[in-house]
């Protein structure tokens, strides 16, 4: 029954008149509004994933040595940002464009083999790069044979952002949950058969689990989108693509930039600090790295609510921020606290070398979470350039700080981490006021951009 039929409902018995709890309110309206179900449903996945994350490398912290643990973990954060190069920015680009596309099919076949070709390629050329850019594959791997496994592995990896990315922008979220949940639970029970290999151990079992989410992704949005395989192989065409190839090209660069903070710095702290710090670096890195699900799960869903419907920017952006930090602050102070019992899971050494580190990680989140934001808005306002000024610069705050403190071992790199963040924000700050200060893009502006397919779809009546 409605909440308002119930309020009006007459008193019987000279009762009071009845109204429906406030929280059964506030649940069925969350259930009902997209951004939040879409966001609730986002910051779910990554929550049982960071859950079951944590469990597999407790395990693996225990059944393996500090150094395997601690090679395993720079060589995936290079993976990481092999496979988003991969991508070539059409995660964002499905995101803001899918709703308005006419032949989705089409348009989501070429990013597929898009993404599936240029992975590929930047595998290929990061082998080939003498030392790996400092990556530690031989330690995986003697010889050349770990090369065809990262050639295959961050060309699979690309495509099953770029069909998440796809699941979000069509709003189904709760199918996000299911195929992560899937490789994470893969990944752990498989765990057993990785011991006495070390760190090739460790890095078979992140290639099952990723396999797994990314064939999973694939076969969910083939259901939700429909049509027959064949259709799927002949709707490969780039020229889909031309309209929206500065869009995917500004946010492409920008998100390579904003994701060298994690990927780089591991490799900083392995090649300067050396194996076993970085091991210390990654547990409270990983763990931290479930505050920030939070910002950039519902930044997600905000891109593809404001991507839907632009006018309603300004009052997601509110609600957005409301929901996170709602959230955010509890979660902070509580890992603060709890930092060293979290971290002596792992194992005493971890507790008693990565204790502060994480606890100034966790601080950063308060920052973290409003730039997750601003990035955001920047990028519903089509205001790349900005975009990519703001992820460049906050990028170099957040690599350079702890850079500069590393001398104080992980304490320092924390406490650069954290510094870092700030100046993130105050750029942030500064960005969204220069934008909003300048001139306002009117709809008719947008019909002749470079983008007039689109726009005139979602202008149409």
């Amino acid at each position: 029954m409605p909440a308002d039929t119930i309020r009006r409902a007459p008193r019987q018995n000279g009762g009071p008149e009845p109204r429906a709890p406030a929280f059964r309110r506030m649940v069925s309206s969350a259930v009902h509004d997209s951004l939040y179900r879409n966001s609730s449903f986002l910051i779910l996945n990554s929550a049982i994933t960071a859950a079951l994350g944590f469990v597999f490398w407790v395990l693996a912290s225990r059944l393996f040595p500090a150094s395997a643990v601690g090679t395993t973990s720079t060589v995936v954060s290079a993976l990481t940002f092999a496979v988003m190069a991969g991508t070539v920015g059409l995660p964002n680009t499905l995101i803001r464009f899918l709703a308005g596309e006419r032949d989705k099919v089409r348009l989501l076949a070429t990013s597929g083999a898009t993404a599936a070709v240029a992975g590929a390629v930047v595998a290929v050329v990061w082998c080939a790069v003498p030392s790996h850019f400092g990556v530690p594959l031989a330690r995986v791997a003697p010889g050349w044979s770990m090369v065809p496994v990262f050639v295959v592995i961050t060309a699979l990896g690309s495509v099953g952002v770029v069909a998440q990315s796809a699941i979000i922008a069509l709003r189904k979220s709760k199918w996000v949950v299911v195929e992560n949940t899937a490789g994470s639970l893969v990944k752990l029970l498989l765990l057993p058969l990785g011991i006495g290999f070390g760190a090739a151990g460790l890095f078979g079992l992140y290639f099952a689990a990723l396999a797994t989410a990314t064939i999973g992704s694939i076969v969910i949005l083939r259901y939700e989108v429909g049509s027959s395989v064949s259709r799927w192989v002949r709707g490969v065409d780039l020229r889909c693509l031309a309209h929206c190839r500065s869009f995917a090209a500004g946010n492409h660069v920008a998100a390579l930039v904003a994701l060298l903070p994690t990927t780089v710095l591991p490799i900083i702290v392995l090649n300067r600090l050396g194996a076993r710090q970085a091991a210390f670096f990654a547990m409270p890195l990983m763990i931290v790295a479930l505050l920030n699900v939070i910002p950039s799960m519902a930044s997600q869903s905000l891109f593809a609510e404001a991507s839907a419907d632009e006018a309603s920017l300004r009052a997601q952006t509110r609600r957005t921020l409301l929901g996170v930090y709602a959230i955010l602050v509890p979660g902070v102070i509580a890992l603060c606290v709890l930092a060293q019992p979290v971290l002596s899971i792992f194992g005493p050494d971890y507790a008693r070398n990565g204790t502060r580190c994480l606890q100034l990680l966790a601080l950063s989140g308060m920052f973290a979470g409003f730039n997750y934001v601003a990035d955001v808005v920047l990028n519903a306002r089509k205001q790349v350039k900005s975009y990519v000024f703001l992820n460049t610069a906050g990028t170099v705050c957040a690599i350079g700080f702890p850079v500069v403190f590393m001398g104080s071992g992980l304490t320092g790199v924390g406490f650069g981490w954290f510094v870092g963040q700030i100046g993130y924000s105050l750029l942030a700050l500064a960005t969204l006021a220069y934008v909003r200060a300048r001139p306002t893009v009117t709809p008719e502006s947008l019909v002749t951009s470079e983008c007039p397919v689109t726009f005139r779809e979602r202008s149409a009546p």
